[in-house]
């Protein structure tokens, strides 16, 4: 394989991961009055504070419509499957699963556009059955790219996960408080590299009410890109993110 085909592969399998926070790019314009999110204060997390994946990482079955702040409305459907569940938004569509001890992993993620799939192996965990104050989880991953009759492994991605702080933030749901988790996922494939920094607002009850994500992709060492986004779940709502 050319060098060139190896750089074109590299960036192709990084351009769909990046999809995880570039459907915002692809949002619906709508008449939705402009949402807005904001964080009114900022507490530490108590000793004892626990998430479940359940409330981390939802999978139940539904559309959840969320805001883009400066773009437009987003559906993100959950379709629930045997082992997990099937999250589809414009751009990408995700293959959710769950473990023994009820962690929610991603299996794969393809790109809609043009039907390539990026496979994780062993699946990438989004959420730990139980995650307390004071935890930082990690996982990593072996990455398959698969297009057609190719199919390469020549990446590795990794993640880490932790309750952040407890926040009172402000969102078209109203005010409240919410637990923010932050999370960290960085892939490596030969000549491309991506890193992306997420916090996640989670209500009891609810689940994920707000997102933001700052990510930065490197192809042979060369900053192309940085994007940042954030997102906020709109009234009447529930399933996915």
């Amino acid at each position: 394989m050319s060098r060139a085909t190896a750089v074109s592969r590299s960036i192709a399998a990084i351009a769909i991961a990046a999809a995880w926070a570039q459907c915002g790019c692809e949002a619906t314009p709508t008449a939705t009055p402009p949402a807005a999110f904001e964080v009114l204060g900022s507490s530490a997390p108590g000793e004892q504070l626990a998430i479940d994946a359940a409330t981390l990482e939802p999978l139940a079955p539904g559309v959840a419509r969320w805001q883009v702040i400066g773009a437009g409305e987003l559906a993100v459907t959950t379709v629930a499957t045997p082992d997990g569940a099937t999250r589809s938004e414009p751009r990408a569509v995700r293959t959710l699963s769950r473990a023994a001890d009820g962690a929610v992993r991603l299996d794969s993620q393809t790109d809609v556009a043009d039907g390539s799939t990026t496979r994780f192996d062993p699946p990438v965990v989004l959420a730990p059955g139980v995650l307390r104050t004071g935890e930082e989880p990690a996982c990593g991953a072996a990455v398959i790219t698969e297009r057609g009759d190719m199919r390469d492994r020549d990446g590795s991605a990794q993640r880490s996960i932790r309750i952040a702080a407890v926040d009172r933030v402000r969102t078209p749901l109203g005010e409240f408080d919410a637990i923010r988790v932050d999370s960290v996922f960085a892939m490596k494939m030969r000549y491309a590299s991506l890193r992306r920094e997420t916090s996640t607002w989670v209500r009891a009850g609810v689940g994920p009410v707000a997102v933001r994500s700052e990510e930065r992709i490197l192809v042979m060492g060369v900053v192309p890109r940085k994007t940042s986004e954030t997102r906020v779940l709109l009234p009447s709502t529930g399933g996915g993110r």
